[in-house]
Parts: structure tokens; C-alpha cells; sequence
């Protein structure tokens, strides 16, 4: 008697050759989500927004008309003129007169700003209280030094040292704020600045707000600030009662715009400020008299940056590090401790 052979499916062959074949798609194929997850990873990385905006071209002709172009221009952070010009040195100055009935504060502040080819910058604050700090970004590293103290290696907050670039580049934008965006550009005609092609304009204050001159818009992310208990410091308060309830009596000055690139190549501005007191608390206004300038020098020669005698990184707490304590170094430390201990109490017998 013959035994009958089992049954198969015949579409068992079928199924098994699409599958070594890749011919059909079942639930281990990919879908549009996994490949657009597999470019936005391994496909090239997106330039930087200021690495694109630099490459723009900026019609500086059309500065005191073209709102969009003005905008560009007065706004322009430090990274982009960075990318913009390459190298160059920044010296800024800033000079704050207060005056309140017979009480009058004065500070003289210079914010220079050095900027190499590879990237690497630095940055001098000082002033006439006898106050300044240093911040060098070298290869990668920031070193931070105060005026009178040894440079520090630091590598926490890995992206401060950009703020700090940004903030030795604001006066101007700082004075636009102020004033609301109540401040007018006329074309004076070309110029040259240090062999390069440039516009002047002058500045002039307007009685209503300048399309490209006013402050950006709040961002919808951003919320109102929390503040301890019984509100802001007292330096705090004066800080923001001059941007809540300063008022421009005057603006004036000029502006020197590189006709190739759009970076504010030089500018001299004096603004007058009235800032009231507090609703209800009387009193006469302040007055602020704020004088900004800034040359920019070198442009595309080398400005080496270059790296300082330093205290090195003293690296994280080891209880974070070496929680364990399994590192040679924590084992070893660990043994000598436990020695200078037994030998303590032996002699203590």
C-alpha cells in the first residue's frame, strides 16, 4: 500500500519566491515616513540659517525705499556678517550720559570684536568703571577670562559663546528698539570705505514708525517672564522702564553700508532719551544721552585668534563622572584613604 505524499498549498512556492524576490511588500517594508527619516538622517546636514541669508544678494541702492532690504541690513546679526565678510575687527563703542534733576551717571563702554576666517573669534568688554571681561572661541574651545583673573577653559553651555558674539554686534539694533522703529534712512550717495565700495545714509528720527526699522514681532513661543517674589531687581526695573517708558527726543547720524556684501560697515549715532517716572510716583523725567559707534577694519585679512594661557578644564564632579568609584585614579584614591586611616588608628591604640 502507498502513502499519500502530504498536502501542500500551492501557493505556498508563490508566496516564498516573492518574498526572496522583493517583490511584494508586506509588513516589513518600508513606508514614506521610514525613508524621509532615513534622508533627514543620513542625508546631508542643511547649511546653518545664516550660512543661506549671507548668500543672498542685498540691493543696498535701494536701502532708504526697500523695506525688506532695510530690514536685512539694520537687523543683521553677527553670524551672518560673518559669513558675509569672512575676517575682520569690529570696534564699538558705546557712551550712556543719565541725567535726573542735579543726579548724573556716566559709563564709557568698548566692545571689540575679532573675527578669523575659520571661525574662531574674539571678544574684549571693558569699561570705565574698570570693568571688562574676554571670551576667545579657538578650535572648538572657549576660553573666558575677567579683567583682572587667568583664562578659564569652558565647556558648559556650549552654544553662550554666540550669544556673546551677537551682544559685542547690537548697539545699533539696541538703539532701534529704543526708539521703536522711529528712525528714518536718507541716501547721502556712494562712498568708499578702507578700498571698498560702500553707500552713507543718514539717520534721522521720524514721528511715525519706519517700515524695516522696527523691532522683529514677538514669537509665538515666547511667554512673559517669571520673576521672584515681590517682582524684578531694582536694575532690572530701570532697565525696563527705559525700553517701556522711553521716549526719543531726537536721533541723528549716519551709516556706511558696503555695497557688496549689505554689513554695516561703520555708523555714528547720538540718541536722546526721556524716560518718565512711574505712574503716580511725580518727580521730573530721566535723560538719557546714548552715543554708538562702530569702524570695522581688516576685512578679509587674517585676524588670528589666538589661543591663551589657561587653567584647564577641571572636567565634571566625580561623584557624576565615577559614581562607582571604579576608575584607577577613584581605586587608587579610594586605597590611600583607607591606609591613612588604618595608620591613624593604629597609632591612636
Amino acid at each position: 500500500m502507498k502513502r499519500s505524499r502530504p498536502h501542500r498549498r500551492p501557493g505556498a512556492p508563490l508566496l516564498l519566491l516573492i518574498a526572496l524576490t522583493g517583490s511584494g511588500c508586506f509588513s516589513a517594508c518600508p513606508s514614506s515616513e521610514d525613508s524621509e527619516a532615513r534622508e533627514r538622517i543620513w542625508g546631508p546636514e542643511e547649511p546653518a540659517p545664516e550660512v543661506v541669508a549671507a548668500t543672498e544678494k542685498l540691493d543696498i541702492a535701494n536701502l532708504s525705499t526697500a523695506t525688506e532690504v532695510r530690514r536685512r541690513v539694520l537687523w543683521m546679526p553677527a553670524a551672518e556678517m560673518a559669513h558675509r565678510l569672512g575676517s575682520f575687527s569690529a570696534n564699538n563703542t558705546v557712551n550712556m550720559d543719565w541725567r535726573r534733576g542735579d543726579e548724573r551717571v556716566t559709563l564709557q563702554e568698548s566692545i571689540i570684536l575679532q573675527q578669523a576666517k575659520n571661525g574662531d573669534f574674539r571678544v574684549l568688554s571693558e569699561n570705565d568703571a574698570g570693568l571688562g571681561m574676554e571670551l576667545r572661541w579657538v578650535s572648538g574651545v572657549v576660553y573666558v577670562q575677567n579683567r583682572l583673573g587667568k583664562f578659564f577653559e569652558r565647556r558648559a553651555d556650549r552654544a553662550g559663546h554666540l550669544a556673546w558674539r551677537e551682544t559685542a554686534m547690537e548697539q545699533l539694533a539696541t538703539v532701534l528698539t529704543l526708539a521703536r522703529g522711529k528712525i528714518a534712512l536718507a541716501e547721502l550717495g556712494a562712498t568708499t570705505y578702507e578700498g571698498r565700495s560702500a553707500h552713507r545714509f543718514a539717520l534721522t528720527s521720524a514721528e511715525e514708525v519706519v517700515a524695516g526699522a522696527e523691532p522683529p514681532a514677538r514669537p509665538d513661543w515666547a511667554h512673559d517672564p517669571v520673576y521672584a517674589e515681590g517682582g524684578p531687581e531694582d536694575s532690572l526695573k530701570n532697565r525696563l522702564a527705559v525700553k517701556e517708558r522711553g521716549e526719543v527726543e531726537s536721533v541723528s547720524g549716519d551709516l556706511v553700508v558696503d555695497a557688496q556684501t549689505g554689513v554695516p560697515l561703520r555708523f555714528s549715532l547720538t540718541t536722546k532719551l526721556s524716560v518718565a517716572p512711574p505712574e503716580g510716583a511725580g518727580g521730573e523725567p530721566a535723560h538719557l544721552e546714548l552715543k554708538i559707534s562702530r569702524r570695522l577694519s581688516g576685512i578679509g585679512a587674517s585676524q588670528l585668534v589666538e589661543r591663551p594661557e589657561h587653567e584647564p578644564f577641571s572636567g565634571r564632579p566625580r561623584a557624576i563622572m565615577d559614581p562607582l568609584d571604579w576608575w584607577p585614579d577613584a581605586v587608587a584614591a579610594k586605597k590611600k584613604a583607607e591606609a591613612e586611616a588604618a595608620a591613624q588608628e593604629k597609632e591612636g591604640e
